[in-house]
């Protein structure tokens, strides 16, 4: 599905799990209408990201400090409203919370392939 102006989808993942991180790349390069995902290890660095290029959709795992990848993500929103966040956790009582910034989706760790899909799909049938 491409956007409205003829480009791809731009995915950015802030580096979590190894294994989920793992699949989660696997998973996205399958996707035809993804065109970029870039992977990052440092919170500075993703918001460099953000600030500069604007990807459509940044995934952010809330592994030991929750607080700080939901303020991550209530910043990436308050920089531009466009900007999807998905959280995923292995935490579903972060879910109310993330959804309060504004999250566009929740995925529980381990991920479930299947539960993936659906929540891209729904992100990227809206661009």
């Amino acid at each position: 599905m491409l956007k409205k102006g003829g480009s791809y989808v731009r995915v950015c993942l802030l580096e979590g799990s190894r294994s989920m991180d793992k699949n989660v790349l696997l998973w996205l390069a399958e996707r035809k209408e993804i065109d970029q995902v870039l992977y990052l290890k440092s919170e500075l660095n993703l918001m460099t990201y953000v600030k500069s290029d604007m990807p459509d959709i940044v995934m952010i795992h809330l592994g030991t400090n929750k607080n700080n990848g939901l303020l991550l993500g209530e910043k990436i929103k308050g920089f531009c409203e466009t900007i999807k966040v998905i959280f995923i956790s292995d935490d579903t009582g972060q879910a109310l919370n993330a959804f309060d910034v504004g999250a566009s989706g929740y995925l529980i760790d381990p991920l479930d392939k299947s539960k993936f899909e659906r929540c891209i799909n729904k992100l990227v049938h809206n661009f």
